[in-house]
C-alpha cells in the first residue's frame, strides 16, 4: 500500500497548489474529468465491436465508450496516476449510480457555476465499498480534502469541457438515460480493467500485448508542445521537426502492440479544420486524416470562436 500513500501525498499537494505539472505530462500530473473527444464519431472510424483495445485512461470516458460499443478486451495505460484513480471512481459511479446521481455527482457545471453535488461526499459512500482497496483509500482522503480546501491543481471543474453542454456532445451513454443503462449493463459483466502506468514513449517495453486498437488521444500532442516549450522565441519554426521527431517515436513503440490489421489512434485534435492543421502530423504519408463532428461547442475558453470540427488522425502499421 506504499504507492496509494504516495499518491494520496502527492494529490494533496496539487490541491494545495503546492504542485503543478503545467504543461509537462508527468507521473503526478493536473487531471482531465471528461474527455474532449467524440466518442460516438470515432467508433465510426475505429469499430470496437469484439476489437481487443489498449487506450490510455485519462478520466476513463475512453473505457466506457469500449465497452458501450463492445470492444472484447480493453486495458488502461497512462503515466499520470492520478488517471487510475478517476477513471475507476468512474467506473464504480456508472456501476453503482442511476443517470441523475451520475451527472450530480461527475458533472461540475451544469449551467454556469460549479454544482454542490459535484463530487459529494454523501454519493461517494456509496461508490466505496465497490471500489478495490487501493483506489478507496485514496479517494476517502483526497474527496474529503477537495472538499474542504477547494480543487487546487488537482483538477479544473469550471474548463468548458466539463460543462454538461460539452460532456454529453458525442457520447450517447451520457446524453441519455436509455443508453446510460445500457452501459450499466455491459459493466456489470466485466471486472476493473487493467491499468499499466507507462510513459507512451516507453510503452513498448512495458507492454507485450498485441492489439486491434491503440488509442493514443492527444498524447503525441502534449509531447510535443512540452519540448517546444524548452526552446525559447523559435519553437514555431521548430514545430515540423519536432513532430516528425516524436511521430517516429512513437511510431516504433506502438508497432510491435499492433496486430495484423490493426489501427492506432495516433492523434486527436478538438475544434481544428484541416484548412488550419498545417503542420507535419496531419500532412504525410504515414496517417490517415478523419474530420469528425467537434465534441467541444466552437468557442474556446475566451469565447473566441474556433473550427466546429475535430480532427483525428489513425495509422495501420501493416498497411505501409
Amino acid at each position: 500500500m506504499d504507492q496509494v500513500y504516495e499518491d494520496i501525498k502527492q494529490a494533496i499537494s496539487f490541491i494545495e497548489k503546492k504542485s503543478s505539472s503545467g504543461y509537462n505530462f508527468l507521473k503526478y500530473s493536473t487531471s482531465f474529468i471528461f474527455t474532449t473527444e467524440n466518442q460516438e464519431a470515432l467508433n465510426k472510424v475505429l469499430a470496437y465491436k469484439g476489437k481487443d483495445v489498449l487506450s490510455v485512461a485519462s478520466a476513463g470516458d475512453q473505457y466506457l465508450a469500449a465497452v458501450y460499443y463492445d470492444a472484447n478486451k480493453v486495458d488502461l495505460f497512462d503515466v499520470n496516476r492520478f488517471a487510475y484513480y478517476i477513471s475507476y471512481l468512474k467506473i464504480a459511479a456508472v456501476l453503482i449510480l442511476d443517470y441523475d446521481e451520475f451527472m450530480n455527482f461527475f458533472v461540475p457545471v451544469h449551467n454556469h457555476d460549479i454544482q454542490t453535488k459535484f463530487w459529494d461526499l454523501k454519493t461517494l459512500k456509496k461508490i466505496l465499498p465497490i471500489l478495490p482497496n487501493d483506489v478507496s483509500l485514496f479517494w476517502k482522503e483526497v474527496m474529503f480534502r477537495v472538499k474542504t480546501n477547494g480543487y487546487g491543481n488537482f483538477v479544473s471543474p469550471s474548463n468548458i469541457y466539463n460543462n454538461m453542454m460539452s460532456v454529453v456532445q458525442g457520447v450517447p451513454f451520457y446524453k441519455s438515460k436509455k443508453e446510460y443503462y445500457i452501459l450499466k449493463q455491459k459493466l456489470l459483466s466485466r471486472d476493473f480493467p487493467v491499468f499499466e502506468e507507462v510513459d507512451l514513449a516507453s510503452i513498448g517495453n512495458k507492454v507485450s500485448d498485441k492489439y486491434d486498437i491503440l488509442y493514443l488521444s492527444n498524447i503525441v500532442e502534449c509531447m510535443v508542445r512540452s519540448e517546444l516549450n524548452t526552446y525559447y522565441l523559435r519553437s514555431f519554426s521548430l514545430e515540423d521537426e519536432v513532430e516528425m521527431k516524436k511521430a517516429q517515436l512513437i511510431c516504433q513503440q506502438v508497432e510491435p502492440l499492433v496486430k495484423k490489421d490493426g489501427v492506432v489512434l495516433f492523434s486527436y485534435r478538438a475544434n481544428s479544420s484541416r484548412n488550419t492543421a498545417t503542420d507535419y502530423l496531419y500532412n504525410n504519408e504515414l496517417f490517415d486524416v478523419h474530420i469528425l463532428p467537434a465534441k467541444i461547442l466552437p468557442y474556446d475558453d475566451f469565447c473566441f470562436e474556433v473550427d466546429d470540427v475535430d480532427l483525428a488522425l489513425t495509422y495501420k502499421p501493416n498497411k505501409r
